[in-house]
C-alpha cells in the first residue's frame, strides 16, 4: 500500500529538495533533521514528488501554447482541483 502525505509534508519536500540542490539522499536528512516527529519519506519519494511537479508545469504550459485564451493561472487552479 503506498503512502499517502498531506499536502504540507509535500510541500516540505519540496522545500528541502530545493534547499538541497536536488539531492534526494541530503533531502531525506535534511528532513528528518528539520521534522523530527513526521514519518521519513524514502529518498525516491523527493524524486518523485519533484519530478511530478516538474511534468505538471509542463502540461499546464502545453495547454496554455494550444490555446492562446486559456490563462496560466486559470489553467493551474483548475488543475489543482481536479488533482485532489
Amino acid at each position: 500500500m503506498p503512502h499517502i502525505f498531506t499536502n504540507a509534508e509535500y510541500a516540505d519536500m519540496m522545500y528541502v529538495y530545493g534547499f538541497c540542490d536536488g539531492s534526494a539522499t541530503a533531502a531525506v536528512e535534511e528532513h528528518r533533521r528539520r521534522c523530527p516527529m513526521r514519518r521519513i519519506p524514502d529518498r525516491r519519494v523527493f524524486y518523485k514528488v519533484f519530478k511530478q511537479n516538474m511534468e505538471e508545469q509542463e502540461n499546464i504550459l502545453d495547454m496554455v501554447q494550444r490555446s492562446h485564451i486559456t490563462s496560466t493561472r486559470r489553467l493551474s487552479t483548475y488543475r489543482c482541483f481536479t488533482n485532489t
